[in-house]
């Protein structure tokens, strides 16, 4: 039977939900294709669908990996992210997709969103109690932004508070070879008093100059330095061996013997009268070691490090503070935590509970989509005195913040007109302190309001978002789904229409807006178009929220 039959057989089998006799067609056009050396990864990725439709969550996770593997062989990033973001759906705690997300986001260019999702995956390993992978993760991330010198110090003070002292140290040399070569040398001081803390002994500059010397470039590879080599004549007889010339580079071979002057050529030798010279000879020849004996002299013995015991070294360090992470964002993309608490600060003042505006009935709740393709906000830090990996990681040291505070009054009696006027100062301040333009603060604002209840405001800052940027996909998709929850679905359909009109890098991306086009059309009572839409996820996700059970209604 051709591969083209099976896979049709095993389309109808999935209509009637057959999911084991669709799972056994699919299988067996994937056999047929690896004997003829072929890949259908669309096809691997549907059988993970169906994997996880049956409840064999560990065969789907292979299934889903393998496509990623396959899409970022064949350069398609977004294919990848967006099999990576049915991992996340399907099985949330396989933290190690965050590193792939961030790996592939990083190859992409798009730093901001590769420096969330390693931190997402540093976070998880530390909390499964794996040091070791959290800070390698971290430094990973450091190496592929090279630029970012500060993310590497911080992650240095991090090490140092978690007594990682040699592995403290290691960073905060590279980012002081860093600052130094790009004339930053105040920065540069300022962690070489941070090295010199965690060992007093360390001699920064020798270092500095041993690494300058050797070749170590900026992002801590070693540039090998080698004297000059050329290549003599033309190309030798097969049976002959090469010949070459050396000429030795100052300070180099031969520099101080009586062979010749500096820079004289040597005579043309080959392999063969080399290796006879050498015997006749018994010499050995050192080659310089491009720096390196000079750091072996020079650098101090790092204290070996006994995990588990509490006594890491015999010299004092100095205490930092310890690595403290915000807690994961909510499955739905998560409102900013700064954002929120700001909120609830104020409400607190006053002691008056919040109390939103009354809003229309919800329809049948739909299922929150776990949505990764919004970075975990970035936490402001707080004025505690602790380093907070993850705002530094994300870049929250913007001056201007979301967490500020208003006079107290005292309450008026009437809670309706004291949480208005609480609100309405609210709104004041984010408008001076979050600019237009600000797309990420602006989306987690209308995330904090919807989630409080507060659907107009949200719908406001959903608007500000699609304003500074039209083809914000998560944002058409939020916007639509609290159109939904105030009882306006022809407002969803607008919205969630106009999203179609984005060109996405993937049709997966719009797998949301067709479930939620779907749902706003299933009110309206348009039984055709809500099928036509359940069709499309469907056709994209099988295991996409409830789509399944609601096609079984319709059919």
């Amino acid at each position: 039977m051709s591969i083209e039959s099976l896979k049709q057989q095993a389309r109808r089998h999935e209509q009637n939900e057959e999911w084991d006799k669709a799972l056994d067609q699919y299988l067996k056009a994937i056999e047929e294709l690896s004997q003829d050396e072929q890949t259908d990864i669309g096809l691997i990725n549907r059988v993970g669908d169906i994997f996880v439709r049956v409840g064999k969550l560990d065969q789907a996770v292979k299934c889903f990996e393998q496509a990623v593997d396959l899409y970022r062989e064949a350069f398609l990033p977004n294919n990848a992210i967006a099999v990576c973001k049915k991992i996340i759906r399907s099985a949330p705690n396989r933290h190690q997709v965050y590193l792939k997300i961030g790996q592939v986001r990083a190859e992409q260019g798009f730093l901001p969103d590769a420096r969330a999702n390693f931190l997402t995956y540093a976070e998880r390993m530390m909390k499964a109690g794996d040091l070791d992978e959290s800070f390698r993760a971290l430094v990973e991330f450091c190496d592929l932004a090279p630029d970012d010198v500060q993310v590497r110090i911080t992650v240095a003070d991090q090490m140092a508070a978690n007594k990682r002292t040699a592995e403290a140290v290691q960073q905060l040399l590279i980012a002081h070879r860093q600052l130094t070569q790009s004339g930053e040398v105040d920065l540069a001081s300022g962690v070489e008093k941070k090295v010199l803390a965690l060992d007093p002994n360390a001699n920064v500059g020798a270092a500095f100059a041993a690494g300058s010397a050797s070749g170590v470039s900026a992002d801590g590879e070693i540039e090998a330095q080698f004297g000059e080599i050329e290549i003599g004549g033309a190309a030798p007889d097969e049976e002959e061996e090469p010949t070459f010339a050396i000429e030795a580079a100052a300070g180099g071979l031969g520099a101080e013997d009586d062979a010749g002057d500096e820079g004289e050529e040597l005579p043309m030798m080959s392999f063969a009268e080399a290796d006879e010279a050498a015997e006749e000879q018994d010499v050995a020849i050192d080659l310089p070691l491009m720096g390196f004996a000079e750091i072996e002299e020079e650098a101090p013995e790092l204290p070996m490090i006994s995990f588990g015991e509490e006594e890491v070294a015999e010299e004092e360090v100095p205490e930092l503070p310890l690595m403290t992470f915000e807690p994961e964002p909510p499955p739905s993309g998560g409102p900013s935590h700064a954002i929120e608490e700001a909120i609830e600060e104020a409400v607190a003042e006053r002691a008056l509970p919040p109390k939103p505006a009354p809003a229309p009935a919800k329809p049948a709740a739909a299922p929150a989509r776990p949505a990764a393709a919004e970075p975990p906000a970035a936490p402001n830090a707080p004025d505690t005195g602790y380093i907070d990996l993850g705002a530094m990681i994300l870049g929250g040291g913007d001056p201007k913040s979301t967490r500020f505070k208003v006079a107290y009054e005292e309450p008026s009696g009437d809670e309706g007109a004291d949480f208005a006027k609480m609100l309405s100062q609210f709104k004041e301040k984010v408008s001076e302190n979050i600019e237009a333009g600000d797309v990420r603060a602006h989306y987690d604002l209308g995330t904090a309001y919807k989630e409080m209840g507060l659907l107009e405001e949200a719908v406001g800052s959903f608007q500000s978002v699609l304003r500074a940027s039209g083809d914000h996909l998560p944002t058409y998709e939020i916007m639509g789904q609290t159109f939904l929850e105030m009882g306006e679905p022809e407002a969803a359909v607008k919205t969630l229409q106009r999203a179609l009109q984005v060109k996405p890098g993937v049709e997966d991306e719009f797998v949301g807006i067709y479930y939620y086009l779907a749902r706003a059309h299933e009110a309206l009572g348009q039984k055709e178009s809500e099928l036509e839409f359940y069709d499309r996820v469907f056709s994209l996700d099988i295991n996409f929220a409830d789509v399944t059970e609601r096609l079984r209604g319709l059919r």
